[in-house]
């Protein structure tokens, strides 16, 4: 159990590196959103270190996995070599915050602020009051510590643009986006729910009917996004929300590619990032972005039911190996069959997550609309409002 007192250097990099088991990375999410102290630290040590590749240097495996003969993995592992490390001493990550960023803001631009919905490396999400349409909002700020970095305010950028140009029952609505002295803010419906990452936790492994139910909403609403050229690149089930209506939402366009025209993006995937959602990544994402396409969100999805049916992703999970090895697995190795956990499941069920999960993007699923028409006749949503009761708000920070 995480203690009252702060955290230690070591275990915030074993956060920040997807290194720990998640019900312990949820007991620092849930430290790090009520100690100052602490969050401050984590975005220091995520802004300054981006250790992917100090962490794999570390791997004994190395060399092994170095001599794979797979195109995709040593392409993988080329762009690995390239990302840059920077050193710094995480005992003193703490005294770098500024006394800016320590102070609460009682307000945004026109918006009050009612205190701090969540913490992340890359800002805070204030529970807030619109006062045109007197209702409350989320509103998302980028860290003070971000504002200098351009890749930062890039991905904050994109997912202004991303969440401004969608309009979807199933994605979290944006309601006004900009820069106040210097801050950059979102601002958002404020969902009242639960993340399928924590309910597949609390709940167990869901029905077909419930778990095929919520992936039809996400599908739904990704084609939706993909007809109007926004990829969202990094679906799993701590960025799908159900509410107490049984409504499902997307969160976090964070890393959203846009292919607007004059809104163009093809900004890579950072190596923290790729630690952070390894366990629901597309196999093409490893070694770049430039051939990604909807079909990634398609893999995500399949991923994602994969969890929700067994509690277990694909590849099982990134912390419980060295890195090198999941990577291996996923670019090298077919995703475990659905009926290898569970024998309760139609086989046509079976047969089409494993087709959303192939490695091969040419033999997946095609479209974010082939899988709501090959899972809809497994789903059943009687039972989503039952499931979304009775779970506090939660509001995303990424």
């Amino acid at each position: 159990m995480i203690q009252s007192s702060c955290l230690t250097p070591v275990q915030l990099q074993a956060y920040l590196q997807g290194a720990l088991p998640e019900a312990a990375s949820d007991e620092i999410e849930n430290h790090l959103q009520s100690c100052d102290r602490c969050s401050d630290s984590a975005s220091q040590l995520e802004s300054n270190d981006d250790s992917l590749i100090r962490h794999l240097r570390l791997q004994p495996d190395l060399t092994e996995a170095e001599s794979a003969d797979d195109p995709q993995w040593v392409a993988c592992m080329e762009r690995l070599r390239q990302l840059p490390t920077s050193g710094g001493d995480a005992t003193n990550v703490a005294s770098a915050s500024t006394l800016q960023e320590r102070i609460e803001p009682t307000s945004v631009y026109h918006y009050r602020l009612d205190g701090v919905l969540g913490r992340g490396g890359m800002g805070i999400v204030y529970r807030g009051w619109h006062p045109q349409l007197h209702r409350a909002v989320a509103i998302k700020v980028l860290s003070a510590s971000r504002t200098d970095d351009s890749a930062s305010v890039a991905r904050f950028q994109r997912e202004m643009r991303a969440a401004g140009s969608l309009d979807h029952p199933a994605i979290v609505r944006a309601l006004d986006a900009g820069v106040w002295h210097g801050t950059y803010y979102l601002v958002m419906e404020q969902v009242d729910g639960i993340d399928l990452s924590k309910l597949v936790r609390i709940q167990g492994p869901l029905g077909a009917g419930d778990a095929c139910a919520l992936i039809v909403q996400a599908a739904d609403a990704l084609q939706y996004a993909h007809e109007h050229q926004v990829i969202h690149r990094d679906i799993k089930p701590s960025n799908l929300m159900l509410g107490r209506d049984g409504q499902l939402k997307i969160l976090d366009f964070g890393l959203a590619r846009l292919e607007h025209a004059g809104m163009a993006s093809h900004a890579a995937t950072s190596a923290g990032r790729l630690i952070g959602t390894l366990d629901f990544l597309a196999p093409e994402q490893v070694g770049g972005d430039h051939q990604i396409d909807g079909r990634a969100d398609v893999y995500g999805l399949g991923a994602t039911l994969f969890k929700l049916l067994t509690g277990e992703a694909p590849h099982g999970s990134s912390a419980q190996r060295p890195i090198l090895d999941h990577l291996q697995r996923l670019t090298g190795q077919a995703a475990a069959p659905l009926d290898q956990f569970r024998h309760d499941l139609p086989a046509d069920l079976v047969v089409a997550v494993s087709d959303m999960l192939q490695r091969d993007p040419e033999k997946r699923v095609a479209s974010a609309a082939e899988v709501v028409g090959r899972l809809r006749p497994f789903a059943f949503d009687d039972s989503l409002t039952t499931l979304g009761q009775g779970n506090r708000s939660r509001s995303y920070v990424q």
